[in-house]
């Protein structure tokens, strides 16, 4: 199965890091895909839903977090979506 990875510098700790890349309400802050994102739980852990609508054409999907080690990990799996270019 393909990974997806990306890389960037920035001037914070790795929690704060994680934290702001794990707040549904900033996903469409550093995705320029996505217009919604809603978090079905409480927090960001194993077996939480994300909901994300796309942005103009792009698809809206569900994921579940299979895996999540605060602040270095986190593993999405799709569970729902049409037209996706990843499963």
């Amino acid at each position: 199965m393909p990974v997806l990875e990306r890389q960037a510098t920035v001037n914070g700790t790795a929690a704060a890091v994680f934290d702001f890349l794990h707040t549904p309400e900033q996903r469409p802050v550093w995705d320029t895909s996505v217009d919604l994102c809603r978090l079905e739980g409480d927090a960001v852990a194993a077996g939480s839903r994300l909901h994300l609508r796309g942005r103009r054409k792009a698809p809206s999907w569900v994921g579940e977090y299979v895996e999540v080690v605060r602040p270095t990990r986190s593993v999405l799996r799709l569970v729902e979506g049409v037209g996706m270019p990843f499963a």
